[in-house]
């Protein structure tokens, strides 16, 4: 168990937690599991955090597991799969030893297994995970531009798809359609406004509702509340 507290959390077990995982035959199998910490000030992803690669680990999978979806996951191939485990040994060695600098070095072994999965997904020869970077893509292309009036077209020729292969990994993904997608995280970012305490009209324009009724009849489906009462709990009058 090697810590750089409060930022990385390095966990390398064995027996009862790989049956957790699901694994069948664990003989001679060793988990590590990396717990971060995107919050803190000293981990700096600059443009890492706009890739497709980081994005489906760190967005699409959660999602996925929330479903209890079976997904094609990331495989690396033995040059990257022991390059892997050199950096998490580096990271472990510089917390053991704690000599000084040591939480600078172990960072910066951390950001390069970040960026070398990342890119892992990005891998044309990565067969298994292509739909879920196309639905990365798509999902990306929302999050960026949930505030303006985009189509389902737009929406599916960011991961260079038909209006139809685009629908078919949504359904089959997400359980949802293109359209239920993007309302949901229009609704998700509005509702981070409200809890802002900005007014409900001007939350409306701002998430890409055209305006406050229609937002005010969807948020109270999808969150089970009006925008006006979630607004007043945040302030502590519901």
């Amino acid at each position: 168990n090697t810590r750089i507290l409060p930022l990385i959390q390095v966990v390398q077990d064995l027996g009862y937690s790989a049956i957790k995982h699901g694994y069948c035959d664990f003989n001679h199998l060793s988990l590590a599991n990396v717990v971060i910490d995107f919050s803190s000030d000293e981990i700096v992803l600059n443009d890492l955090k706009h890739t497709s690669g980081f994005y489906a680990l760190f967005e699409v999978e959660p999602l996925l597991r929330e479903r209890k979806k079976h997904f094609p996951q990331l495989k690396l191939s033995a040059g990257d799969f022991n390059t892997a485990c050199q950096y998490l040994q580096e990271i472990k060695s510089e917390c053991e030893k704690q000599h000084p600098g040591f939480r600078f070095a172990a960072l910066n072994s951390f950001s390069r297994l970040l960026l070398l999965i990342s890119r892992g997904y990005e891998n044309p020869c990565q067969k298994p995970t292509e739909d879920m970077m196309r639905l990365s893509k798509m999902l990306q292309f929302m999050e960026k531009n949930y505030m303006r009036d985009i189509s389902r077209d737009e929406i599916v020729q960011a991961a260079f798809l038909s209006s139809s292969s685009g629908s078919r990994i949504f359904r089959r993904m997400l359980g949802k359609t293109i359209i239920e997608s993007l309302t949901q995280i229009r609704v998700d970012h509005a509702a981070e406004r409200l809890r802002q305490h900005e007014k409900v009209s001007d939350v409306a324009l701002a998430c890409g509702f055209r305006d406050s009724n229609y937002f005010s009849t969807v948020f109270l489906k999808l969150m089970g509340e009006t925008p006006s009462f979630y607004r007043k709990k945040a302030d502590g009058r519901g």
